[in-house]
């Protein structure tokens, strides 16, 4: 399931060589391809910035509550919540989306987070940070037990999401 991405970069000479991208090494590096991510989502009407906000702000928060060590595997976390979890939410989303009488129509749901059928994303990314039991298995048990030195950094993370070594290794940079 390891997840990979080429690329083509110019070399010093001129010439396309196809590159295997990694992961971000650190939270400013995701960050700033996150709010690429972020901006096209909003242009393209998916999700709003505050929704979006929301997400990045959560996984700001753990990239600072917890060490360094734990990166990869908050991104691990991340990836997955995004390419896994946040179909489930959407897909769960559906049984809001349409009354008895067959109309669409905004509902509220156990958490307060509005869901519009309008715009399925938003309501995704809403959800996302609040959905502590995922949290709690992909990122929060293995982060602790490796901050508090019980666990090596790696003995959770499956390698699906390799992260860059260093900067230079990185689009971002």
């Amino acid at each position: 399931r390891k997840l990979k991405l080429t690329g083509v970069v110019m070399n010093p000479s001129g010439q396309l060589t196809r590159i295997e991208l990694v992961g971000p090494m650190n939270f400013d590096q995701w960050e700033a391809c996150f709010n690429v991510f972020r901006t096209a989502c909003v242009m393209l009407g998916l999700a709003s910035y505050a929704a979006l906000d929301a997400y990045k702000d959560h996984i700001k928060s753990y990239a600072c509550t917890y060490s360094s060590e734990t990166w990869t595997l908050l991104y691990q976390a991340d990836t997955r919540a995004r390419r896994e979890q946040a179909q489930r939410i959407r897909r769960n989303s559906s049984k809001f989306s349409a009354s008895p009488e067959g109309s669409e129509r905004k509902v509220v749901d156990s958490d307060g987070i509005t869901f519009d059928p309008s715009m399925p994303w938003e309501y995704v990314f809403r959800k996302l940070p609040k959905d502590f039991s995922f949290w709690k298995k992909e990122f929060e048990s293995a982060a602790i037990l490796i901050t508090a030195n019980i666990n090596r950094a790696d003995f959770a993370v499956t390698g699906e999401v390799p992260v860059a070594a260093s900067s230079a290794h990185h689009i971002a940079d």
